[in-house]
Protein backbone atom coordinates (compact mmCIF):
# COMPACT_ATOMS: atom_id res chain seq x y z
CA UNK A 1 0.00 0.00 0.00
CA UNK A 2 1.48 3.26 -0.90
CA UNK A 3 1.64 6.38 1.54
CA UNK A 4 -0.72 8.46 1.37
CA UNK A 5 0.14 11.09 3.48
CA UNK A 6 3.61 11.47 1.65
CA UNK A 7 2.25 11.26 -2.17
CA UNK A 8 -0.60 14.19 -0.69
CA UNK A 9 2.75 16.06 0.99
CA UNK A 10 4.24 16.30 -2.53
CA UNK A 11 1.25 17.00 -4.47
CA UNK A 12 1.43 20.29 -2.04
CA UNK A 13 4.89 20.80 -2.49
CA UNK A 14 4.60 21.07 -6.14
CA UNK A 15 1.36 22.87 -6.51
CA UNK A 16 1.25 25.12 -3.42
CA UNK A 17 0.72 29.07 -4.25
CA UNK A 18 1.51 31.41 -1.86
CA UNK A 19 -0.47 34.28 -0.87
CA UNK A 20 0.31 37.77 -0.31
CA UNK A 21 2.40 37.47 2.97
CA UNK A 22 2.17 33.75 3.40
CA UNK A 23 5.44 31.94 3.04
CA UNK A 24 5.59 28.56 1.33
CA UNK A 25 5.69 26.50 4.02
CA UNK A 26 2.41 27.88 5.25
CA UNK A 27 1.21 27.05 1.24
CA UNK A 28 2.00 23.35 1.35
CA UNK A 29 0.50 22.86 4.94
CA UNK A 30 -3.19 24.26 3.23
CA UNK A 31 -3.20 22.58 0.67
CA UNK A 32 -2.26 19.63 1.75
CA UNK A 33 -4.81 19.83 5.02
CA UNK A 34 -7.30 20.87 1.50
CA UNK A 35 -6.30 17.41 -0.38
CA UNK A 36 -6.81 15.66 3.01
CA UNK A 37 -10.34 16.07 3.59
CA UNK A 38 -10.50 13.40 0.58
CA UNK A 39 -7.46 11.40 2.39
CA UNK A 40 -10.06 8.54 2.91
CA UNK A 41 -10.52 8.30 -1.08
CA UNK A 42 -7.29 8.86 -2.21
CA UNK A 43 -5.89 6.18 0.49
CA UNK A 44 -9.08 3.73 -1.38
CA UNK A 45 -7.33 4.51 -4.83
CA UNK A 46 -3.85 3.76 -4.22
CA UNK A 47 -4.57 1.13 -1.71
CA UNK A 48 -2.92 -1.14 -5.04
CA UNK A 49 -0.22 1.14 -5.56
CA UNK A 50 3.38 1.96 -5.07
CA UNK A 51 4.61 5.04 -3.85
CA UNK A 52 7.88 5.32 -5.94
CA UNK A 53 4.86 4.81 -8.71
CA UNK A 54 2.46 7.41 -7.80
CA UNK A 55 4.77 9.92 -7.34
CA UNK A 56 6.46 9.21 -10.57
CA UNK A 57 2.71 9.94 -11.70
CA UNK A 58 2.72 12.95 -10.11
CA UNK A 59 6.26 14.42 -11.27
CA UNK A 60 5.05 13.39 -14.92
CA UNK A 61 1.74 15.21 -14.31
CA UNK A 62 3.59 18.51 -13.55
CA UNK A 63 6.25 18.03 -16.20
CA UNK A 64 3.74 17.25 -18.95
CA UNK A 65 0.85 18.10 -18.49
CA UNK A 66 0.19 21.38 -15.95
CA UNK A 67 2.62 22.71 -13.36
CA UNK A 68 -0.30 25.46 -12.00
CA UNK A 69 -3.35 22.89 -11.48
CA UNK A 70 -3.05 19.96 -9.38
CA UNK A 71 -3.96 16.90 -10.46
CA UNK A 72 -7.43 15.42 -9.99
CA UNK A 73 -7.52 11.69 -8.10
CA UNK A 74 -8.96 10.66 -11.55
CA UNK A 75 -6.12 12.44 -14.09
CA UNK A 76 -3.65 11.00 -11.27
CA UNK A 77 -4.76 7.70 -11.73
CA UNK A 78 -4.78 7.90 -15.41
CA UNK A 79 -1.25 8.76 -15.33
CA UNK A 80 -0.24 6.68 -13.50
CA UNK A 81 -1.71 3.34 -14.94
CA UNK A 82 -0.28 4.85 -18.64
CA UNK A 83 3.27 4.58 -16.78
CA UNK A 84 4.72 1.32 -18.71
CA UNK A 85 8.20 1.88 -16.66
CA UNK A 86 6.92 1.30 -13.19
CA UNK A 87 6.85 -3.12 -13.91
CA UNK A 88 10.97 -2.27 -13.60
CA UNK A 89 10.29 -0.51 -10.58
CA UNK A 90 8.43 -2.73 -8.65
CA UNK A 91 11.20 -5.45 -8.26
CA UNK A 92 13.31 -3.16 -6.16
CA UNK A 93 11.05 -0.69 -4.53
CA UNK A 94 11.60 -0.86 -0.84
CA UNK A 95 7.95 -0.95 -0.27
CA UNK A 96 7.03 -4.10 -2.40
CA UNK A 97 7.31 -7.48 -1.10
CA UNK A 98 10.36 -8.16 -3.95
CA UNK A 99 11.93 -4.85 -2.50
CA UNK A 100 11.37 -5.53 0.74
CA UNK A 101 12.76 -9.22 0.74
CA UNK A 102 15.90 -7.92 -1.30
CA UNK A 103 16.60 -5.09 1.22
CA UNK A 104 16.00 -8.07 3.91
CA UNK A 105 18.49 -10.30 2.34
CA UNK A 106 21.20 -7.65 1.60
CA UNK A 107 21.55 -6.58 5.13
CA UNK A 108 21.40 -9.70 6.73
CA UNK A 109 24.38 -11.38 4.19
CA UNK A 110 26.28 -8.33 4.97
CA UNK A 111 25.82 -8.87 8.43
CA UNK A 112 26.92 -12.34 7.91
CA UNK A 113 29.62 -11.61 6.21
CA UNK A 114 30.96 -8.75 8.58
CA UNK A 115 29.82 -10.69 12.26
CA UNK A 116 29.03 -14.28 11.31
CA UNK A 117 26.40 -16.49 10.62
CA UNK A 118 24.98 -16.46 14.23
CA UNK A 119 24.11 -12.53 13.81
CA UNK A 120 22.57 -13.33 10.50
CA UNK A 121 20.41 -15.32 11.24
CA UNK A 122 19.09 -13.42 14.62
CA UNK A 123 18.54 -10.32 12.14
CA UNK A 124 16.46 -12.55 9.94
CA UNK A 125 14.52 -13.93 12.36
CA UNK A 126 13.34 -10.49 13.68
CA UNK A 127 12.97 -9.43 9.87
CA UNK A 128 10.20 -12.71 9.66
CA UNK A 129 8.25 -11.25 13.03
CA UNK A 130 8.26 -7.78 11.78
CA UNK A 131 7.21 -8.42 8.01
CA UNK A 132 5.59 -11.95 7.87
CA UNK A 133 4.26 -11.32 4.66
CA UNK A 134 7.21 -11.53 3.03
CA UNK A 135 8.80 -14.63 1.85
CA UNK A 136 12.25 -15.20 3.31
CA UNK A 137 12.70 -18.39 1.79
CA UNK A 138 14.93 -19.70 -0.98
CA UNK A 139 18.10 -17.26 -0.78
CA UNK A 140 21.36 -18.90 -0.26
CA UNK A 141 24.06 -17.45 1.58
CA UNK A 142 27.95 -18.72 2.37
CA UNK A 143 29.83 -17.75 5.10
CA UNK A 144 33.29 -16.17 4.49
CA UNK A 145 35.99 -18.23 5.35
CA UNK A 146 37.36 -15.91 8.50
CA UNK A 147 40.34 -17.92 9.63
CA UNK A 148 42.54 -16.16 12.05
CA UNK A 149 44.51 -14.71 10.03
CA UNK A 150 44.59 -10.96 11.66
CA UNK A 151 46.23 -12.48 15.17
CA UNK A 152 48.69 -14.67 12.89
CA UNK A 153 49.51 -12.13 10.87
CA UNK A 154 49.92 -9.61 13.44
CA UNK A 155 51.86 -12.16 15.63
CA UNK A 156 54.14 -13.42 13.07
CA UNK A 157 54.92 -9.68 11.69
CA UNK A 158 55.59 -8.42 15.26
CA UNK A 159 57.65 -11.80 16.64
CA UNK A 160 59.81 -11.38 13.01
CA UNK A 161 60.85 -7.74 14.21
CA UNK A 162 60.95 -8.56 17.67
CA UNK A 163 63.26 -11.52 16.77
CA UNK A 164 65.56 -9.67 14.78
CA UNK A 165 66.06 -7.33 17.87
CA UNK A 166 66.93 -9.34 20.34
CA UNK A 167 69.54 -11.09 18.12
CA UNK A 168 70.82 -8.03 17.49
CA UNK A 169 70.81 -7.09 21.16
CA UNK A 170 68.50 -4.24 21.21
CA UNK A 171 65.17 -5.12 21.82
CA UNK A 172 63.54 -2.86 24.44
CA UNK A 173 59.79 -3.68 24.12
CA UNK A 174 57.69 -6.76 25.10
CA UNK A 175 55.49 -8.42 22.21
CA UNK A 176 52.58 -6.20 22.48
CA UNK A 177 54.24 -3.01 21.78
CA UNK A 178 55.43 -4.86 18.57
CA UNK A 179 52.39 -6.22 17.66
CA UNK A 180 50.42 -2.59 18.18
CA UNK A 181 53.55 -0.66 15.97
CA UNK A 182 52.35 -3.43 13.58
CA UNK A 183 48.58 -3.01 13.36
CA UNK A 184 49.31 0.98 12.86
CA UNK A 185 51.21 0.64 10.35
CA UNK A 186 48.80 -1.72 8.83
CA UNK A 187 45.49 0.01 9.36
CA UNK A 188 46.01 3.68 10.38
CA UNK A 189 49.45 4.46 8.03
CA UNK A 190 48.23 1.75 4.63
CA UNK A 191 44.37 3.65 4.82
CA UNK A 192 46.37 7.58 3.83
CA UNK A 193 47.73 5.69 1.24
CA UNK A 194 45.47 3.85 -0.49
CA UNK A 195 41.81 4.07 -1.34
CA UNK A 196 39.33 3.94 1.39
CA UNK A 197 37.07 1.18 -0.30
CA UNK A 198 40.08 -0.72 -1.14
CA UNK A 199 41.51 -1.10 2.11
CA UNK A 200 37.83 -1.91 3.50
CA UNK A 201 38.11 -4.58 0.90
CA UNK A 202 41.04 -6.10 2.44
CA UNK A 203 41.34 -8.56 5.49
CA UNK A 204 44.72 -7.50 8.27
CA UNK A 205 47.13 -10.01 6.58
CA UNK A 206 46.16 -8.19 2.92
CA UNK A 207 46.73 -4.72 4.67
CA UNK A 208 50.40 -5.96 6.19
CA UNK A 209 51.44 -7.49 2.73
CA UNK A 210 50.72 -4.34 0.89
CA UNK A 211 51.82 -2.44 3.19
CA UNK A 212 55.31 -4.02 2.95
CA UNK A 213 55.29 -3.79 -0.63
CA UNK A 214 54.93 0.42 -0.43
CA UNK A 215 57.24 0.61 1.93
CA UNK A 216 55.55 1.24 5.37
CA UNK A 217 57.57 -1.20 7.47
CA UNK A 218 60.62 1.06 6.65
CA UNK A 219 60.01 3.21 9.35
CA UNK A 220 59.27 0.08 11.69
CA UNK A 221 61.58 1.30 14.09
CA UNK A 222 60.21 4.57 14.62
CA UNK A 223 56.85 3.84 14.62
CA UNK A 224 58.11 1.40 17.69
CA UNK A 225 59.23 4.20 19.62
CA UNK A 226 56.12 6.72 18.95
CA UNK A 227 53.40 3.29 20.29
CA UNK A 228 55.47 3.17 23.28
CA UNK A 229 55.63 6.84 23.84
CA UNK A 230 51.78 6.88 23.34
CA UNK A 231 51.21 3.76 25.85
CA UNK A 232 54.09 4.20 28.45
CA UNK A 233 54.88 7.97 27.98
CA UNK A 234 58.68 6.83 27.38
CA UNK A 235 60.27 5.66 24.02
CA UNK A 236 60.92 2.32 25.42
CA UNK A 237 60.08 0.03 27.64
CA UNK A 238 63.49 -1.01 29.14
CA UNK A 239 66.20 1.49 29.80
CA UNK A 240 68.92 -0.97 28.36
CA UNK A 241 68.33 -3.98 26.11
CA UNK A 242 67.42 -7.20 27.48
CA UNK A 243 67.44 -10.67 26.53
CA UNK A 244 63.14 -11.78 26.66
CA UNK A 245 61.82 -14.92 25.75
CA UNK A 246 59.43 -13.94 22.99
CA UNK A 247 57.34 -17.52 23.95
CA UNK A 248 56.73 -15.93 27.31
CA UNK A 249 55.87 -12.51 26.45
CA UNK A 250 53.86 -13.12 23.32
CA UNK A 251 50.57 -12.68 25.16
CA UNK A 252 47.84 -10.65 23.43
CA UNK A 253 45.35 -8.62 25.45
CA UNK A 254 41.79 -10.19 25.42
CA UNK A 255 39.90 -6.86 24.05
CA UNK A 256 42.55 -7.02 20.90
CA UNK A 257 40.85 -10.38 20.69
CA UNK A 258 37.50 -10.02 21.14
CA UNK A 259 37.66 -6.88 18.91
CA UNK A 260 39.45 -8.60 15.98
CA UNK A 261 37.32 -11.31 16.05
CA UNK A 262 33.85 -9.39 15.12
CA UNK A 263 35.71 -6.99 13.11
CA UNK A 264 34.92 -4.08 15.44
CA UNK A 265 38.27 -2.52 15.33
CA UNK A 266 37.91 0.78 13.10
CA UNK A 267 40.46 3.59 11.91
CA UNK A 268 39.86 6.25 13.50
Amino acid sequence: MADTQRILHHIAELYAKPRVNQDLDSAVLEMEEKMSARFEDYDAAFADKLTADVIKAVDDYWRFKSDKTRPTLAQLLAMENADTTKKDRKDTDPESHDGMRMKIFKCADELGNKYGKKVRDTYLKIGRLQYPNVDLSGHEWTAPVTPSADAKAAGGYAEEYMQRDIKLNRCRHLLPVYQQAVRYIAEDLLAQEIPVHEWHNMDFAQRCAAAMRKGLFNRFDDVLVDVCRRWYGKDYQFDCPKPVNVAQAGYLPAHWVDMDKFGLREVC
